[in-house]
């Protein structure tokens, strides 16, 4: 039985997209595997970091600290970290009622995507990063 010639260029392109795919999966498993033990101590030190700015700060102080390191960041590391801050934060922080205050749970979305673009719009940072950073409160709000 012999193949149509539009049949046989989608198999080729589709067994080069699963190809292309596995190898990116592989090679950033072989690059987390490579640089775990680097990843681990920046993420040991932002928690350190985020932890000692939050002691005698409230929620709102990280918050504003996050999203001026979000402001200045300029590539995908750094917006992790920003978050992995946030987040030690306001964990060190004394507890800011007003921070919640709105905040919907993140099992709700439609509401948090409302929240959050929101929350964006407020601080005049409307970008997907900004939007995870706002996730992080949420987190923390709702025990998540």
């Amino acid at each position: 039985m012999a193949l149509g010639k539009g049949l046989k260029i989608f198999l080729i392109v589709a067994g080069a997209v699963v190809l292309l795919v596995a190898l990116l999966i592989g090679g950033f498993a072989w690059w987390l595997s490579s640089n775990k033990d680097e990843l681990k101590a920046m993420g040991d030190q932002v928690k350190a970091e985020a932890t000692e700015f939050g002691q005698g700060r409230n929620g709102e102080a990280c918050l504003a600290e996050g999203l001026r390191r979000l402001g200045a960041c300029d590539g995908f590391m750094c917006k992790v970290k920003t978050r992995v801050f946030l987040a030690a934060c306001l964990e060190a922080a004394e507890p800011s009622p007003s921070l919640c205050k709105g905040a919907p749970s993140s099992d709700r979305i439609v509401d948090s995507v409302k929240w959050r673009r929101h929350q964006c719009a407020q601080v005049h940072l409307d970008t997907d990063d900004c939007q995870s950073l706002f996730g992080e409160i949420q987190d923390f709000c709702h025990g998540e």
